[in-house]
């Protein structure tokens, strides 16, 4: 539903074909509809962009990236440009891949990445926010990628991996460009500072797989510089040199790990203890401490425990959490403060409470009845839960009860309950005890229960302890006396009983006929304490209580500590261990207790025990001296009251080194070998000094000395007869000594000539009518002989034209010049090598070539100018070469055309090429706000000439421009229900370029309408035929030759008739504004009202009327 005679639908399919029609409707109705004749399409008013516009240029930046440029579509699609696709394809494969995108104000960009040695084409899309462009923009011919051969770059990282008293080690990484070419070599090179020429020596020339070299021979109290090259065919690069001069000096060694294993012990909630075993070395010092760290199982970081002295080697770790798993490391740490590698628990460790309540006790029985005392035992727990048992507790209950009543607390597994009820059945319990708490209880089989005619049992009197001698004993007592209350009952026999310090508890220990009253018992032990008492047993079984005990007796004998070990020697030195031997004290000993010591240290380590007076001590440090000592212990337990002591500094097997390995010897020349060799696996516990090589002639008894002070594994044997055989043998040696000598088998050495290899690379580097200049490089291996000369050749294209020696030059000079040449005939040209071995194979051209000027690119242009500037575009023009000069008119005369670039301040970039008729060029797209350089060059076959650059920066900016915004403010008057008056003030004219017209527009229904068209001396106008209550804006733009300025817009506003008044009719006619316009009287007529407003009376004029006289009529 709309008020006006326009509207908008919305919630349209694209490309669906759709019809309207349109109501009007007032109070009464709605009118017939009006419906469109043809169905209208609802579609963008926007299309996709052309093809970008050619031609795409390229250009090499580098062996592997194109930078490529284009020109905007002609057709943008009515909208702006959001952006290029670039793609790449190479010749070879049919799928286009994506190179680059840029944004669409942008028309260039950078192919990167590409393998070099490669041919590719490149497309160009535009796109809008339609999509891409139908067609690309493609490159007509592909551009093809060389890689530059060139000096590698040099080798990165020149480093100092490792130090001796006599030796650097030196390490590096290769180039990280070879140039283009494979590496061949490199080149080592030092100086020392004691050097007054400073001059660089050659130190060796190593194969290119090689990155670390051993210098030796070195003095340990002067610095050195190191620099190293890298070669390939082209020749060698800039030097790699270290940061600073460095000297020969000891390298600090870490001690080794401590030994295996680590073990764990008495876990609880808590705390873990660990324990080790010390380190083997101590590396370049003593070591000082060892260092324990912890990690929870669940974590990745390790926690710092303590730092414990070097002779501690067990830890207790304490706040631990329970129920996690834990483990845990130990390294030794040296007074060098270098560490050694850890050693680590292989699984971690529960931190739990190992204890528990104990199991139940065994085997409660009654042992005895008398009286009303009963005797129970019983055995141990079978598990303690990991604590003492502290306690037993013993409860009996009637069995009528379910009470139980605790009878007593002991130690033992006895135990005596006293006054029993008489007549009672009674059941008896034990409960064990430790820390954690009570174990579950042992009851007896079955209810005991006490008669009262047990308790009047006659006993035995006065039993004593009569002879004693060694393990024999004499018991003596008097019989029992009394009646038994049974008459039919009778004591049929006395039961003794014995206790001893040992089980510490009273059993049976034999039985004997009642008439007998003494007991001899001869198997006692010398070390015990017993007592002895005695019962009657009668013929029924029934036991009377028991007698009084007797003293304790006791048989031990006082034994001597033994006298301490004699003569302490050692024998069987290893690398870590040794044996030490000793002769037995005057006494008997049972078994001896070794410890040892470092002799810096206080504490003793336990390194035995032995039967035998011999003992292998150990986990010994070299270098190191220990404190040995030996205690003699008896069979009771006792120590001798000193120890034997032997002060030993340890150095390990003292003996020159084993057999060097894997020795190999290879002809190197005609009176040379080269001999190789590997370090021997046993050195003898000390650092190989150096080798010793010796030869023979076989048949010979005499061996002849060739180096004996070499530092390294190979030695060149010299002055070797050729055809003659020869023995050769290298030994190493230590402090201690001169190792065996291990030595080849017999070997000859022949007279070789072997010839050099073919020069490399010959290039032409110049040519004239009549000459041609080569060049080469020496070759890469020079044969059994040094190389003397090169020998130059030349043959002809004539048919039958054979090699000419041209010339023989020095070994020294890698370029020559062929002259006195024919221009009219094409040349092959080569090289080879010569010495005395003989001439190696040529290394040729790969074409005949011909001798003529060589072509060069054309000379640099004379003046470059800008000719117009436009906004945002700039015209070029140049001016032509020289070609009257004699230099450079055949360069000139060749011109292909020219090449023009671009600076916006950033980088040059190509815009455009030309041919060489064309030196004029129009570039556009520029923005207006930034200064342009621009330069031209021409170019040939041969290349691209030096560039001319305009004299200074230029804007893409018109030095005409469009008018100002006419000035303000737009003012509305004489407001009616249709009309309105404006106003304003003239436009400023910039670069007295004048304004031709003022143009005036009204906004309404959502676009601006054009009202009218007015000369540059009017600045005011009356506007009709607006809608009572309508709001409406009005703007105003001033126009030149140039463009329309930016326009002066007004408040909205409403006409409406509340506005009117009554013309004044006194007014000079003449005064009023107005223009002349031919009018067609078919589409005009005038609304004349009657009354002021509000009124809604009007007379309708036609063109023609009268309107003077309609006027003085009215008013």
């Amino acid at each position: 539903l709309v008020r006006n005679a326009s509207g908008s639908a919305t919630g349209l399919t694209e490309d669906a074909a759709y019809h309207f029609r349109v109501f009007a409707e007032n109070s009464v109705g709605m009118s017939p509809a009006l419906t469109t004749v043809d169905p209208i399409i609802a579609k963008s008013p926007y299309t996709r962009p052309d093809k970008p516009e050619g031609p795409l240029l390229t250009k090499i930046v580098s062996p592997t990236s194109i930078e490529c440029s284009w020109q905007p579509p002609l057709n943008d699609g009515g909208t702006t440009l959001t952006g290029y696709l670039i793609q790449r394809r190479e010749i070879s494969r049919p799928i286009w891949v994506k190179a680059g995108y840029v944004s669409g104000d942008i028309n260039r960009c950078v192919v990167k990445d590409l393998p070099d040695e490669g041919s590719y084409l490149i497309q160009v899309y535009a796109e809008n926010s339609e999509g891409q462009s139908l067609e690309p923009l493609i490159l007509e011919q592909p551009v093809k990628l060389t890689r530059k051969i060139d000096v590698p770059e040099p080798p990165s990282k020149l480093d100092v991996i490792a130090k001796t008293d006599s030796s650097i080690t030196l390490q590096w990484e290769m180039p990280r460009n070879d140039g283009g070419s494979s590496l061949i070599e490199y080149l080592l090179e030092m100086r020392d500072k004691k050097n007054k020429n400073n001059e660089w020596a050659q130190v060796q020339i190593l194969p290119a797989i090689t990155t670390s070299f051993r210098v030796s021979k070195l003095d340990e109290n002067v610095y050195y510089n190191f620099r190293i090259k890298a070669a390939n065919s082209i020749g060698y690069s800039e030097p790699k040199s270290l940061e600073k001069a460095v000297k020969p000096q000891k390298q600090s060694e870490p001690p080794s790990m401590p030994d295996k294993p680590l073990q764990t012990s008495n876990i609880d909630s808590t705390s873990i203890s660990i324990s080790w075993k010390p380190s083997l070395s101590s590396g370049s010092s003593d070591i000082i401490s060892y260092i324990i760290e912890r990690r929870d199982a669940l974590k990745a970081n390790w926690i710092p425990v303590k730092k414990v002295s070097s002779n501690q080697y067990n830890l207790i770790i304490t706040e631990l959490m329970e129920g996690s798993s834990y483990y845990f490391r130990v390294c030794a740490l040296n007074e060098d403060d270098l560490q050694s590698e850890w050693l680590e628990l292989d699984m971690p460790v529960l931190c739990r409470n190992p204890y528990d309540v104990p199991s139940p006790p065994k085997n409660l029985t009654v042992k005895d009845i008398i009286g009303q005392t009963v005797r129970v035992q019983w055995d141990p727990p079978e598990n303690d839960g990991g604590k003492l048992i502290r306690a037993y507790i013993i409860e009996r209950r009637d069995v009528q009860r379910t009470t139980w009543l605790k009878e007593g607390r002991c130690k033992t597994t006895t135990y005596e309950i006293e006054s029993l009820p008489l007549g009672a059945q009674h059941l008896i319990r034990v409960t064990a005890e430790n820390e954690e708490g009570l174990s579950a209880p042992c009851e007896i089989d079955k209810p005991l229960q006490i008669d009262a005619k047990d308790i009047s049992l006659p006993k035995p009197r006065d039993v004593e302890i009569g002879k004693v001698k060694g393990q024999s004993i004499t018991l003596t007592w008097l019989p029992a006396t009394g009646s038994l209350q049974d008459k039919t009952d009778s004591i049929s026999a006395y039961i003794i009983e014995v206790w001893d310090s040992e089980d510490h508890s009273w059993h049976e220990l034999e039985k004997v006929d009642a008439s007998e009253t003494t007991y001899t018992r001869t198997d006692l032990k010398t070390d015990l304490s017993y007592q002895f008492r005695l019962r009657t047993l009668t013929r029924n079984g029934r036991r009377s209580s028991p007698t009084r005990e007797t003293q304790v007796l006791s048989l031990k004998r006082t034994i001597e500590p033994p006298d301490m070990p004699e003569a302490l020697t050692i024998t069987d030195i290893t690398d870590d261990s040794l044996t030490l031997n000793w002769r037995e004290g005057s006494s008997k000993t049972k078994r001896y207790i070794v410890e040892k010591r470092e002799a810096s240290k206080k504490m003793w380590v336990p390194v035995g025990e032995t039967k035998e007076t011999t003992i292998h001590v150990e986990h010994l440090m070299r270098n190191v001296q220990y404190e040995l000592r030996v205690f003699a212990e008896n069979a009771s337990g006792d120590r001798s009251t000193e120890a034997a002591t032997f002060l030993v500094h340890f150095k390990g097997r003292q003996v020159p080194p084993g057999l060097c390995e894997q020795l190999k010897v290879k002809q190197h020349s005609s009176t040379a070998c080269l001999l190789t060799w590997l370090p021997p696996i046993d050195t003898g516990n000390a650092p190989i000094r150096n080798y010793i090589v010796e030869k023979q002639q076989v048949g010979r008894l005499t061996w002849q000395n060739v180096n004996d002070s070499l530092q390294t594994c190979t030695c060149l044997v010299n002055d070797l007869t050729p055809d003659v055989q020869y023995k050769i043998r290298v030994a190493a040696t230590n402090e201690f000594g001169q190792g065996e000598f291990v030595e080849t088998e017999p070997i000859g050495i022949k007279e070789e000539n072997i010839p050099p290899s073919k020069p490399v690379n010959l290039t032409v580097t110049d040519t004239t009518y009549t000459s041609i200049d080569v060049s080469w490089l020496c070759p890469r291996e020079f044969g059994s002989k040094p190389i003397k000369h090169y020998l130059l050749y030349q043959r002809s294209s004539k048919s039958g034209s054979d090699w000419k020696l041209v010339h023989r030059v020095n070994r020294t000079q890698l370029s020559y010049t062929f002259d006195n040449l024919d221009s009219s005939l094409s040349y092959h040209l080569r090289v080879t090598a010569e010495s005395d071995a003989g001439e190696s194979e040529p290394c040729e051209l790969p074409t005949a070539i011909s001798p003529k000027k060589k072509p060069k690119p054309p000379s640099i242009l004379d003046h470059v100018f800008v000719r117009t500037i436009d906004d945002g575009v700039i015209s070029l023009q140049w001016s032509g070469l020289d070609t009257d000069n004699d230099i450079q008119s055949e360069h000139n005369i060749n011109l292909l055309g020219y090449i023009i670039e671009m600076n916006d301040g950033r980088d040059w970039i190509e815009v455009e090429r030309t041919d060489s008729s064309t030196r004029t060029c129009t570039i556009t797209h520029l923005r207006q706000d930034i200064d342009y350089n621009f330069r031209v060059s021409a170019y040939n076959r041969m290349g691209q000439g030096r560039s001319k650059e305009i004299d200074m920066p230029v804007k893409a900016k018109s030095p005409f421009s469009k008018p100002g915004q006419p000035l303000g403010p737009l003012s509305i008057t004489n407001i009616t229900r249709s009309t309105v008056d404006l106003n304003w003030s003239p436009s400023t004219t910039i670069n007295d370029v004048p304004i031709t017209n003022y143009f005036v527009e009204k906004f309404r229904d959502g676009i601006w309408i054009k009202v009218a068209r007015l000369p540059p001396t009017s600045t005011s106008l009356k506007v009709f035929n607006l809608i009572e209550n309508k709001e409406t804006l009005f703007r105003v733009s001033a126009e030149n030759r140039f463009g329309i300025s930016e326009p002066l817009q007004s408040m909205q506003v409403k006409p409406n008739r509340s506005f009117e008044t009554k013309p004044l009719t006194d007014r000079d006619s003449t005064a009023a504004s107005y223009f002349e316009k031919t009018l067609n009287h078919n589409d005009f007529n005038f609304l004349l009202y009657h009354d002021s407003p509000p009124s809604t009376t009007f007379d309708t004029l036609k063109f023609g009327d009268d309107v003077e006289e309609y006027i003085k009529s009215v008013w």
